[in-house]
């Protein structure tokens, strides 16, 4: 049965996982999605933004008719559509069926929510009607924080950011890497390699056999250690705080409506799994990514409870419309029905029912 259902989901996540090889480094956004990519099942337009479509009619590189209200739907790869089979079925695509707006889609694949904020920040001047905005997101924000060793409780965190750091780093001297090379198996991360001089090697000679303080690496200024990453959890809804304060800014100057709403995680809604989402749970749960296993391990539901009702208060203190699509997506018969294609990213029946709860709760 899992060879079957991974034989009939493989060829549309394929095109996913093409696309995904092909990300730009982009500036202050870090990465976005390759542009012009073509293939049946995911398209973009010359930005790298998803095309949508409204009426049949396919609406790219923001040329749609600018007397309509313009709607943006804004968030991570579940807001981009990971999962659908085609750009109609993503849920910009599927409110535009609905709704009078004209829905865009402002999904990044892997962004977090500060990157979102960005896009938009890049973007919205080219719209000089925005109506509505929604922000479908929050997984991330809590996968980065689970995967990080050290965090910014200002700046938060993103994907790929020891490649970027790594990156950054400038290629020591030649005699700096020889001593890193012969004492690294001694010391390791306790030495500040980036910095080492001939005087700590002098001082760590002399004092081999003893504890030196001068050697140590000394802790970022910008990032501290995460020591229990439960205990300290209540970090990473700062940088969360910080965008959704400014996005209600932002919504304010540009006078159009703003919603965020959580995103739905497959465990976090409690349905019944059907026996492909069994089988793909099953697939995933055996590879070694370490987010799949952080999405297995870390997101129980007193997690989801607890991030789920920071969100909210955070929200009610800006005055920001809330909703937890877990929450709704509860109320409907949803057991034993093929919404997933993993923990996260939603079937085209996911993407419909998710709009139609968006389009009665939140639009209509």
């Amino acid at each position: 049965m899992a060879q079957d259902i991974r034989q009939k989901i493989t060829p549309q996540m394929r095109e996913y996982t093409r696309i995904a090889k092909r990300q730009l480094w982009l500036p202050y956004l870090m990465y976005f999605q390759q542009p012009n990519f073509v293939s049946e099942v995911v398209n973009t337009d010359s930005r790298g933004f998803r095309v949508v479509y409204k009426n049949s009619n396919k609406i790219s590189d923001f040329k749609h008719d600018r007397d309509k209200p313009t709607s943006i739907f804004v968030g991570n790869s579940a807001a981009f559509g990971v999962g659908a089979s085609s750009d109609e079925h993503t849920i910009p695509s599927l409110l535009n069926s609905k709704d009078d707006s004209v829905w865009l889609n402002f999904g990044g694949r892997a962004f977090s929510s500060t990157q979102e904020f960005l896009l938009f920040l890049f973007y919205h001047r080219h719209f000089s009607n925005i109506d509505k905005v929604i922000v479908f997101s929050g997984v991330n924000n809590l996968i980065l924080y689970y995967l990080s060793q050290e965090y910014s409780k200002d700046l938060g965190s993103f994907f790929f950011f020891s490649s970027f750091r790594q990156a950054l780093k400038e290629t020591p001297p030649l005699k700096r890497r020889i001593a890193q090379k012969i004492l690294n198996p001694f010391y390791g991360d306790q030495i500040d390699w980036d910095n080492f001089s001939k005087k700590d090697l002098i001082k760590l000679l002399t004092e081999r056999g003893r504890k030196s303080t001068q050697i140590k690496k000394a802790p970022s200024d910008f990032y501290s250690i995460i020591n229990n990453h439960d205990e300290e959890k209540m970090d990473l809804l700062y940088a969360l705080e910080t965008d959704i304060y400014n996005w209600k800014l932002l919504s304010q100057s540009l006078n159009f409506d703003l919603y965020y709403i959580l995103q739905p995680i497959a465990t976090w809604t409690r349905k019944k799994l059907s026996s492909e989402e069994h089988d793909l749970f099953a697939v995933l749960d055996g590879k070694q990514q370490e987010q799949f296993q952080i999405l297995k391990k870390n997101f129980s539901q007193d997690q989801y409870l607890w991030f789920s009702n920071q969100l909210q208060t955070i929200c009610e203190t800006y005055d920001v419309s809330f909703m937890d699509m877990n929450e709704k997506m509860r109320e409907k018969p949803i057991d034993d029905e093929w919404l997933f294609v993993d923990r996260i990213h939603l079937t085209d029946s996911g993407h419909q029912l998710v709009s139609e709860i968006i389009y009665e709760e939140v639009l209509k």
